[in-house]
């Protein structure tokens, strides 16, 4: 059976969505503060949620392909909504 997925994790799947819709262009540093702040705003930052946080980077990847990842440089990536 399939472990069900927590609230905090779909709130973070919608936030990082969200973040990438409304940033354009982005960079997953850009990407986590606009999620931190969209999460303050609404009053999500629970233990739960802060726990699932540190793992924007693959939601990010998760969302592929609704949001693409180009790189820019050697070392600059950055997503948009596809």
């Amino acid at each position: 059976m399939m472990p069900k997925t927590s609230t905090a994790k779909k709130n973070l799947f919608v936030l990082v969505y969200e973040a990438i819709e409304t940033l354009g262009t982005c960079t997953k540093a850009e990407i986590k503060d606009c999620v931190y702040e969209l999460a303050l705003d609404r009053g999500m930052l629970t233990k739960e949620f802060v726990l699932q946080f540190g793992d924007c980077g693959w939601v990010a990847q998760n969302l592929k392909p609704a949001v693409v990842c180009n790189q820019v440089s050697s070392k600059r990536w950055v997503w948009s909504v596809a």
